[in-house]
């Protein structure tokens, strides 16, 4: 037998499983990134905290989470949990964990009410003056 052509053939199957491997891993990670409660916990919060430093006293913000909801009702999150709004971060929670915080520069009072219209889950942010 020829130990040269077993050698050459060993180390192609070889690269070829472990190429298959790796691209297995990265398209694991790719998939469940974009379909996982962390990402639009992240997109969430930092859409809300731009949305509050860009407003001034008195505007009122709706936003609808019926892209989140699915999220909210498969782990079993109270709506009072999802956003929190207090002091100088916004923390949006779609698991079971802690969340997202992210951090807020404006100094305003948020007044948050979650409204059900329909199916719809709609989150209300009033934007007020610090009473300090």
């Amino acid at each position: 037998m020829n130990k040269r052509g077993i050698n050459l053939i060993y180390g192609a199957v070889i690269f070829l499983i472990l190429n298959a491997i790796f691209f297995g891993a990265m398209f694991a990670f790719v998939f469940r990134a974009t379909n996982d409660a962390s990402l639009h916990e992240q997109v969430l919060a930092k859409e809300i905290a731009l949305l509050i430093d860009g407003a001034k006293p008195g505007t009122l913000i709706s936003l609808n989470l019926e892209n989140v909801q699915k999220f909210i009702e498969k782990n079993d999150i109270s709506e009072s949990e999802v956003v929190i709004v207090g002091g100088d971060k916004v923390n949006v929670k779609l698991t079971r964990g802690s969340g997202y915080s992210f951090m807020i520069f404006s100094d305003y009072k948020v007044d948050r009410t979650f409204v059900k219209k329909g199916d719809d889950l709609i989150l209300n942010l009033q934007i007020m003056e610090n009473d300090e």
